[in-house]
């Protein structure tokens, strides 16, 4: 979010408003978006947004030192990771391989069809129009069905916004833009079990800004005036709703916090992250300095075992020499994989299983390499497990 508002104060400041095409201006812009995409895959899709708003503004020179930067810095960053930490490109090709899968963890169901894509977007839409971005408006409040008409009607409102600010304000169409092709690639892409709402929590203050500039154009129609009363009351509503969401989280929280300023950590826990941080502590306790502890949340590890963890945070690859060649590089001996839930408030049969997943590629080749050492819990269970190198030759 630092970094996208960065680029909309620079490109706003330094690029719309400037008739002639300033060599620097356009170099920190290609720095800004590659920047972007270095923090979120998807961000790397700014640079359509970007060209496709130069297209319309007929920046034909801004459109080449943009493209020429961006690729510039990309290809540096490339070098460094190539020549300097030997990683190459492992990582966005692992991702791309997972996302154009049919089943994000089964390679052996084939890739993704072109209608299946299409199904991806509408499916996605559905999730994050009518159900996530209603429940960060405060409008619905923790809902779990997805709603046709509410996606329906904010497209609308959407495109009529486009629509007006491409003929009156170019601020907002570059806004439109953004969100148009951003969004659409999240929605194209993303697998729609993954059902995640921080996927687009990043543009909701664009998102709101812009539906809420469709519904003001449409108010400065003669014959649909009366929407201009729209807007000011959909204001209050979202304020008083918003506050009302609050005002119950705080009261759901209080005691949880009370308790916990008591000395007892664990009220409020469910088991799944009972067990993780128990774990984290014995490992903290049990295992020696000299060597790394890899788990999937080493902030939480660190804070409730006062112990340095490292993390596995995706799957780099699929072959089993190069992930367990990775761990030995980072001296890991020891991971932690627990059994957190994907969804935090109910138990189902879907985890964070990145560590699982990591420990599985190795276990398909080298299965004595990964000794058990211990376990806590009886359900939703936590796990340390030993990597024994020896036996991974």
């Amino acid at each position: 979010m630092l970094l996208q508002s960065i680029m909309f104060y620079y490109f706003f400041k330094y690029i719309i408003n400037k008739e002639k095409v300033d060599l620097k201006n356009y170099i920190i812009l290609g720095l800004l978006i590659f920047l972007i995409g270095t923090t979120k895959t998807i961000g790397y899709s700014i640079i359509l947004a970007v060209l496709v708003y130069f297209v319309f503004d007929r920046k034909w020179k801004g459109i080449a030192i943009t493209l020429v930067s961006f690729f510039g810095f990309y290809f540096i960053l490339k070098l460094i990771k190539t020549h300097v930490f030997g990683v190459g490109s492992v990582q966005f090709e692992s991702q791309l391989n997972t996302l154009l899968r049919i089943n994000p963890y089964d390679a052996s169901e084939g890739l993704e069809t072109f209608s299946g894509f299409l199904k991806r977007f509408f499916d996605n839409s559905k999730l994050y129009l009518s159900k996530h971005l209603l429940n960060f408006l405060g409008l619905k409040s923790d809902i779990k069905a997805t709603s046709l008409f509410f996606t329906f009607i904010i497209y609308i409102i959407f495109f009529v916004s486009v629509f007006f600010s491409f003929k009156k304000n170019k601020y907002l169409f570059f806004t439109g833009l953004y969100l148009l092709i951003i969004c659409g690639a999240t929605f194209f892409m993303l697998q729609t079990r993954w059902d995640q709402d921080r996927l687009i929590l990043v543009y909701l203050p664009l998102i709101l800004l812009f539906l809420l500039s469709g519904i003001y154009y449409l108010g400065k129609i003669n014959s649909l005036k009366f929407i201009k009363v729209l807007l000011p009351i959909l204001f209050i509503i979202i304020f008083f709703t918003n506050l009302n969401v609050t005002t119950k989280k705080v009261k759901a929280n209080d005691e949880y916090l009370m308790q916990n300023l008591a000395g007892n950590k664990f009220y409020g826990m469910t088991p799944d992250w009972i067990n993780y941080i128990k774990m984290s502590q014995w490992a903290a306790e049990n295992v020696s300095e000299d060597v790394e502890i890899a788990c999937r949340k080493p902030s939480i590890s660190f804070v409730y075992a006062k112990r340095k963890f490292t993390g596995i945070y995706r799957i780099e690859s699929e072959n089993p020499d190069t992930l367990i060649a990775n761990l030995k590089k980072r001296n890991v001996h020891y991971v932690i994989m627990g059994s957190l839930r994907k969804y935090p408030n109910q138990k189902t049969q879907y985890t964070i299983n990145t560590v699982q997943r990591y420990l599985y590629y190795i276990q398909t080749k080298y299965p004595q390499a990964i000794v058990t050492v211990n376990r806590i819990g009886v359900d939703e269970i936590a796990y340390l497990f030993k990597i024994d190198y020896d036996k991974a030759k």
